[in-house]
């Protein structure tokens, strides 16, 4: 339910209190979320990108998020590329982006 009405799921075993819970579920119900996320990527002709990661619907504060991708292919172009992350944030559109060496490190071992 949690899921599908872009909220938070919380589990209680045996032994939790469900008080705690219940208010950490409320904080997070309080406080704006990131919302509308989208994901680009900016790679070089014959470079991909595969999504291993489900979709990201909605962030609450405190909370964070990775993002697993597999690139596959080559470049002969440039060997660098950027992920940017577009989101909203109390209905104020935002933005981040990370350039990336496509070039693997060189052994220092």
């Amino acid at each position: 339910m949690a899921k599908e009405g872009g909220g938070h799921a919380q589990f209680i075993t045996g032994t939790d209190r469900m008080q705690p819970k219940v208010m950490q579920s409320l904080r997070f119900a309080l406080q704006p979320a990131v919302e509308d996320i989208s994901v680009s990527w900016d790679l070089p002709k014959g470079v991909s990108a595969t999504i291993l990661s489900p979709p990201i619907t909605t962030i609450f504060q405190g909370q964070r998020s990775l993002i697993y991708a597999q690139l596959t292919g080559q470049s002969s172009e440039t060997t660098e590329g950027s992920v940017t992350v577009k989101f909203s944030l109390a209905g104020h559109p935002s933005n981040n982006q990370l350039h990336f060496s496509l070039k693997p490190a060189e052994d220092s071992g």
